[in-house]
């Protein structure tokens, strides 16, 4: 059950994929088996932040810690077609980068998840 709304709205420019998780099985004979491993398709975007406050920044990584990193899905609206996602972090750490005194840039990806 996802938890909290992510709010914060990334610069413009942000990466958007879509996949599938899929296992398949090489043979010596070059035949292959298919299995799926996910009835749906997930999408996963890279959201970019650049030029944001410390607080910023502290308010971001306070909310990755209330969902303990990939742990807990939470509400994310799509800021291109205004579609709401239920989605989940990426990874597990978080990092930003100190450009100039309290101005950061920050990277991270999130996916939907299907519960």
């Amino acid at each position: 059950m996802a938890t909290g709304t992510f709010h914060w709205t990334p610069d413009y420019v942000y990466g958007e994929e879509i996949g599938f998780k899929n296992n398949i099985v090489p043979y010596e004979s070059g035949k292959e088996v298919r299995f799926k491993r996910h009835a749906f398709s997930r999408k996963l975007w890279t959201l970019n932040f650049t030029n944001v406050t410390l607080t910023e920044v502290q308010d971001i990584e306070a909310f990755f810690k209330l969902h303990h990193g990939a742990h807990t899905s939470f509400n994310w609206t799509n800021p291109t077609d205004s579609t709401a996602y239920t989605a989940r972090f990426e990874n597990d750490s978080l990092g930003y980068v100190r450009v100039i005194d309290n101005i950061y840039n920050l990277s991270l990806k999130i996916h939907e998840t299907h519960e």
